[in-house]
C-alpha cells in the first residue's frame, strides 16, 4: 500500500500483516528472546506487542538493558 508521500507502509488490517510485521522485526525479537533468557525473565510476543514476565521481581538492570538496546545499534 503507498503512504501519501508515495512510500510502501504495511496495510492494517489484512491477513498478511502479523506475519509481515514479525518477519520485519525478527532479529530484533531475537536478541530481545536471547537477552531476556539470560536473564531468567518469560518474553512473549503477539504481532508487535511484547510482554515480559518473571517468577521474581524483574530487576533495574534488565530494565535499563533494554532501554539501552533502543538507544543503540543491536545488530
Amino acid at each position: 500500500m503507498n503512504a501519501k508521500d508515495g512510500s510502501l507502509v504495511l496495510a492494517q488490517g489484512l491477513p498478511s500483516s502479523p506475519l509481515l510485521a514479525f518477519l520485519v522485526n525478527r532479529s530484533l525479537f531475537d536478541y530481545i528472546y536471547e537477552y531476556s533468557t539470560k536473564n531468567n525473565v518469560i518474553f512473549t510476543i503477539y504481532v508487535d506487542d511484547i510482554c515480559f514476565s518473571s517468577h521474581k521481581k524483574i530487576d533495574q538492570k534488565f530494565i535499563n538493558g533494554l532501554f539501552g538496546l533502543f538507544l543503540s545499534d543491536y545488530r
